[in-house]
């Protein structure tokens, strides 16, 4: 069910986060009658104006924003009015959806975009301002993340959930909760069998590259007296042979030795 005061609010403050030269009028804001959509109203910019259906969305992931477009979709076929889709903040996965589906999108941090047959019209907002949290940090906690390798280390592989939850080493309730959020997002899907698949990896992969960096990770910093770079890399190297240490240089020393040996 949706959230009353959250739609309310919506309205009071959407037509302030509109892009300049942009007006429009709410003309009804309840699902009354034949109403199917949250809100119906009067867009204005330049010397166009025409009647535009809104569903709201503050809740769900991507999975549930698609099904929300395709709805506001067919009610704005029925209607004769442009759909759009509306909400807290949509991020570059949620405005992606809105452009594949064929609708609108506005949201209260200033993102919007609207495409017609003679109108284009997007603005672009990266970074939620209200929010410093990411929706998807907890797919990649430490644990959880478990999950994520196990899927990209086999990404062409169709899974059961006992298997990803014994291959992550992972309690399947756990498993379970993750996958479920994981398929909310549009990054694992069911197929025919019911069976589960990694969605598209290079999603999988990016999302998680960005939430990596927030957590806190172990860092130490030496300096050595030693002023001979390839000696300092040398002695690295060979402390880490001689403890059996998992080791990997990066930057600049790393790419140092691949042009070398090239």
């Amino acid at each position: 069910m949706k959230n009353i005061q959250f739609l309310a609010q919506f309205i009071k403050q959407l037509p302030n986060n509109l892009p300049e030269g942009t007006v429009l009028e709410i003309t009804r804001s309840e699902r009354t009658g034949e109403g199917r959509v949250d809100v119906e109203a009067k867009l204005t910019t330049g010397n166009k104006a025409f009647p535009v259906s809104i569903e709201v969305q503050n809740t769900g992931g991507t999975a549930t924003l698609r099904e929300a477009a395709r709805q506001v979709k067919e009610y704005g076929s029925q209607s004769g009015t442009v759909p759009f889709v509306a909400g807290q903040f949509f991020g570059e996965r949620a405005r992606q959806v809105a452009k594949e589906e064929g609708v609108g999108l506005i949201d209260l941090a200033g993102n919007f975009y609207l495409k017609s047959s003679d109108l284009y019209i997007e603005r672009i907002v990266e970074k939620n301002p209200k929010t410093k949290r990411s929706s998807l940090k907890n797919l990649f906690a430490p644990v959880s993340s478990r999950i994520t390798r196990a899927l990209l280390v086999e990404p062409q592989r169709i899974w059961l959930l006992n298997e990803i939850s014994k291959e992550a080493d992972v309690s399947l309730g756990q498993t379970y909760k993750v996958i479920e959020r994981m398929i909310e997002e549009e990054l694992v899907k069911r197929n025919k069998e019911e069976k589960l698949v990694l969605n598209t990896p290079s999603v999988l992969l990016e999302e998680w590259k960005k939430i990596y960096p927030n957590y806190q990770q172990q860092k130490y910093t030496f300096y050595s007296y030693n002023n001979e770079y390839l000696a300092v890399r040398n002695s690295v190297l060979a402390a880490g042979q001689q403890k059996k240490l998992n080791y990997a240089l990066g930057f600049f020393c790393g790419a140092d030795m691949i042009v070398s040996s090239t």
